[in-house]
């Protein structure tokens, strides 16, 4: 037995290429498990809708996986621990304040992602919030950026098999890339997600392995230590490594917060808003811990490294020489885990993107199998061509780079700022278009190449145009006040022409300025955000005299390397600044002077010429002291006291005024031939305090939106319940009033034996006729009151007994509309579990029908299920659903409601919804009559509840609602 063993554990140690058998079979396992999870589904019908997002029905545990091994990649592991190596200790700390961007992502795009679940690509997105210009540049893009993304994994593939199996590069490439597109194409997005959850756990158990046996070869961190080259793990931060440093943080920021097509899919692949969110902080969490993994094996192959070995192989090199068979193998699989998880995601994704936002707005009526098949096929396409790509010896580094040049500015700006809540016209879009490209071509004449300067400049110019000319258009219809104007609706309105939009704004804009459109524009930003002139007082004589004291005190003077000798013009601009902020105290202590219509000239004009102003003069002039830093912090204090429009016409306003003074203090005090200051690191830095602040004030206005539409709705709401409290009321009191014109007849009364009782009471009424004919026995009068009233009364008195309890039972329910909007579908006070097929017959039932409606309506009552939540919202929504039915789809249209696994299917054949208005119909105030907010809070009961709603409709093809419960 012993002799068996020895002799099999020599064969499994038997080498092909660099690696045992064993690892060859781990190796080969692997490729198979990912073959077989896409294979499986092979021959299932699927629609494009399930191909890109799998239904929205995958676990959160499924989502956290799917959304990391997407954003794993070659870059992002092996050449983050190859740049550690070459660079040092600038870019580890770079990479591990990293995990802070998922906080970004969650406030940007897990709080909102909700308002774009009518999207099934980042193309929908952007046509969303840009019109077609958007879903076509956006599609491009994304193309070209997964053609680039897939060569890079595609070469890191054909690298890693030709060194362990022995391989040739290019047959290593082909044969990634096959298998790849193999599961992807035949599987879906669901075969993707389940070969990412099996590529992440692989990595994430493999990468402390290797950091612990490479830790183990070198005997503690001691002597990891004491062998790292110290010329690159010590920190100095010149200006040069400073702005270094920022473009290191730039870049890794960018990647995993980006809007990329793959990134995006991912995120529109969740149930509700709440899951992302939960998903997303446990990716921060998991990133932190790979993330400080990667800095100590990164530390530990340095160390091995020293000055003069190349990095691009020691990584392979120390896992072939020190890692033990079976683990190598296993190490082997982790990296090819992370680089095939990652190009599945973008190829899955490229595929539904042609398709869906390329080919099918030329053919609307293609059929959802040709769409599906149309995916497939480009998925093969691109994924072909990418290997091409990468065997045809191009730089495939400086591809990504020219390409992610282009792709932030032209999405990341645009994108984050929709998903604030930023609304804007494709015109507005055009012009960022064209500005992120002329930023983008600048910072690449600057630097003679597509790198992190031209990617600032580019997302600088992409902010710049985007904004800009959002307000500038804005501030066009305000002054002339011009009907047909640009506005902020995307594509719903008549756009002028991109030229003519510019040029007259411009030109019109400062032949006609007036100081009444300065006041009106001052008094606009007063009324958003309140003045706060005392407090501002304040600041501003502390941060503009604090400098001046040294004259007087120069204990004050020694603590700073500014000298107010040497600095005429700047004392001069301090004074005058100083100055405002005298006058804004002045206001404060006399109140009458701030209902003036100037003061909030002055409040601007004081807060341009001590922030953003005297900020960049100091920015310029004295870049090397702390007074530097300190304009930095006023230009961001400026975001906490204007609105977002008076925001970026100060800053833009100031900063420009302010390097205009700092070139006068350069000519003033050296002469025409000195040169003023144009350090890129300045510029660098406003652009960069424009951004932040502009996206600070952005977040602040989401939040006052928030709240806005919070009351707005608590409004609509309250006048929901009015109504039948009015009429409720209104009812009773004509009721009364038929009763006060009734006449009683007493049983006590003497009465004429000849007569009826009838007779006797039409004697005593005489004037009420006719009367209800009702047969009264004598002793049914006897000792009572008998009320006499007309046919009319008696009818309206009885229509109001009958009906008083629906109207205010219509009350009571949106009474519990706003106790459930304010405190959230759990605390409704029926929640429980209930079946699905009562709640609905409930709901037919108590829903007010004539004959004819109930008769255009079909209930298949065969399939039910259980649901947590609660009976009388669901109601709601089911009756708000068979309200609009009845309303919009057609006299004669036939409404269809059946049950289906966990979904309810509301169905009807008619007129349909035109597209521009589908993907707005679960928007709070969307309307075509009504509050609107109606589908907006069915959206809001059913979210709350764990489900989720989607509408597919086309004109003439009817209208299907499917509401999505969690079965219990």
């Amino acid at each position: 037995m012993e002799g068996f063993f020895s002799e099999m554990t020599a064969l499994l140690s038997t080498k092909v290429g660099n690696v045992a058998i064993i690892d060859l079979s781990v190796v080969t396992l692997y490729m198979l498990l990912c073959l077989v999870f896409g294979l499986r589904r092979m021959g299932k019908k699927q629609s494009v809708y399930e191909y890109a997002l799998g239904s929205r029905n995958f676990s959160t545990a499924a989502l956290i996986l799917t959304i990391y091994a997407t954003y794993l990649g070659a870059g992002s592991t092996i050449g983050t621990i190859e740049k550690i190596g070459m660079v040092g200790a600038l870019f580890a700390v770079a990479v591990l304040v990293n995990p802070i961007k998922w906080l970004f992502t969650i406030h940007v795009f897990g709080k909102n992602i909700e308002s774009f679940y009518d999207c099934l690509t980042l193309g929908d997105v952007m046509e969303k919030l840009y019109g077609s210009t958007g879903r076509y540049v956006s599609a491009i893009v994304t193309v070209l950026s997964t053609m680039s993304t897939i060569s890079a994994q595609a070469i890191a593939l054909g690298y890693l098999m030709n060194y362990f199996l022995g391989l040739p590069v290019s047959v290593g490439v082909v044969f990634g890339v096959t298998v790849i597109m193999l599961y992807s194409i035949v599987g879906g997005v669901k075969a993707v997600v389940l070969t990412d959850m099996l590529q992440a756990t692989l990595f994430y158990v493999m990468l402390p392995i290797l950091a612990v046996i490479l830790l183990h070869t070198l005997k503690g961190w001691d002597a990891v230590y004491a062998m790292l080259p110290a010329d690159r793990w010590t920190l100095e931060f010149t200006p040069t490594q400073s702005w270094v440093f920022l473009g290191f943080l730039l870049y890794t920021f960018l990647d995993g917060c980006s809007p990329a097509g793959a990134y995006m899919q991912r995120f529109l692949m969740s149930k509700n808003s709440k899951q992302l969110i939960t998903a997303l902080k446990v990716v921060m969490l998991i990133d932190t811990t790979i993330v400080l993994l990667l800095c100590a094996s990164s530390m530990v192959i340095a160390a091995h490294v020293g000055d003069g070995t190349n990095h691009s192989t020691i990584l392979w090199y120390l896992i072939d020489h020190h890692i033990p068979i079976f683990i190598k193998g296993l190490v082997i699989v982790g990296f090819l885990a992370v680089i095939m998880s990652t190009a599945d995601s973008w190829l899955n994704m490229v595929g539904v993107v042609v398709a869906h936002n390329l080919v099918k707005p030329f053919y609307r009526d293609i059929s959802d199998q040709k769409e599906l098949f149309i995916a497939k096929l480009a998925t093969f396409g691109v994924g072909s061509l990418s290997v091409l790509l990468a065997l045809s010896g191009t730089s495939v580094i400086g591809i990504i780079w020219f390409i992610a040049t282009f792709n932030e500015p032209l999405l990341f700006v645009p994108v984050v700022a929709g998903f604030l809540g930023f609304r804007t016209n494709e015109v507005s879009y055009i012009i960022a278009i064209f500005m992120a490209m002329v930023g983008a071509f600048l910072g690449a004449a600057i630097e003679g190449s597509f790198d992190v300067t031209s990617l600032v400049f580019g997302l600088a110019g992409s902010a710049f145009g985007l904004f800009s000319a959002h307000y500038l258009q804005k501030l066009y219809v305000m002054l002339y006040d011009i009907s047909d104007a640009p506005t902020t609706t995307s594509k719903h309105h008549p756009i002028k022409p991109l030229v003519q939009v510019v040029v007259n704004a411009i030109s019109k804009t400062m032949h006609s300025l007036r100081c009444e459109s300065i006041i009106r524009f001052c008094n606009r930003g007063a009324s958003i955000c309140r003045p706060q002139y005392q407090q501002f007082a304040l600041l501003g004589l502390l941060y503009c005299l604090y400098p001046v004291l040294g004259i007087l005190f120069p204990v004050l003077d020694a603590y700073s390397s500014y000298s107010a000798y040497s600095d005429p013009f700047g004392i001069f601009i301090r004074g005058v600044g100083a100055i405002g902020c005298l006058s804004l105290l002045f206001i404060s202590i006399h109140g009458t002077l701030q209902h003036s219509k100037y003061t909030p000239v002055i409040w601007h004009a004081v807060l341009l010429w001590c922030l953003p102003l005297l900020g960049t003069y100091n920015l310029f002039v004295h870049s090397n002291d702390p007074l530097a830093i300190y304009s930095i912090g006023a230009s961001f204090l400026l975001a906490t006291y204007v609105d977002a429009r008076s925001f970026l016409v100060l800053m833009l306003i100031g900063s420009f005024t302010g390097y205009l003074f700092n070139i006068l203090t350069v000519l003033w005090l050296h002469g025409v031939t000195a040169a003023p200051n144009y350090d890129i690191v300045n510029f660098g830095v406003l652009i960069y305090v424009l951004l932040v602040g502009a996206l600070s004030v952005m977040m602040r206005r989401n939040q006052e939106q928030e709240l806005y539409s919070l009351k707005a709705f608590s409004g609509a709401i309250a006048h929901e319940v009015r109504t039948p409290m009015a009429s409720a009321f209104s009812a009773i009191s004509m009721m009364v009033d038929a009763i006060n014109r009734a006449q009683v007849i007493s049983g006590t009364e003497k009465q004429n034996p000849a007569q009826t009782p009838q007779q006797a009471a039409a004697t005593q009424v005489g004037t009420i006729a006719p009367t209800r004919a009702i047969h009264l026995e004598p002793e049914q009068l006897t000792g009572k009151k008998v009320w006499i009233m007309s046919d009319e009364d008696y009818d309206f008195v009885q229509y109001v007994k009958s009906n008083i309890q629906d109207v205010l039972s219509h009350g009571i329910k949106s009474a519990q509309m706003i106790l459930t909007a304010l405190s959230g579908v759990n605390n409704a006070m029926d929640h429980g579990q209930y079946s699905v097929l009562d709640t609905i017959q409930q709901a037919l039932q108590n829903y007010p029908l004539s004959e004819s409606q109930r008769a255009r309506i079909y209930f298949n009552a065969e399939h039910d299920f259980i649901f947590d939540g609660s009976s009388g919202l669901l109601q709601h929504v089911i009756q708000n659903l068979l309200a609009n039915a009845i309303k919009y789809a057609g006299a004669h249209a036939k409404i269809q409601i059946w049950v289906y696994k966990n979904e309810i299917h509301f169905h009807d054949d008619g007129i349909g919804i035109a597209p521009e208005k589908l993907a707005h119909i679960f928007d709070l105030y969307f309307t075509e009559g009504g509050s609107g907010i109606g589908l907006a809070f069915c959206k809001s009961v059913i979210t709350g509840m764990g489900g989720d709603i989607a509408c597919i409709s086309a004109p003439g093809k009817g209208t299907e609602f499917i509401v999505t419960l969690k079965a219990i």
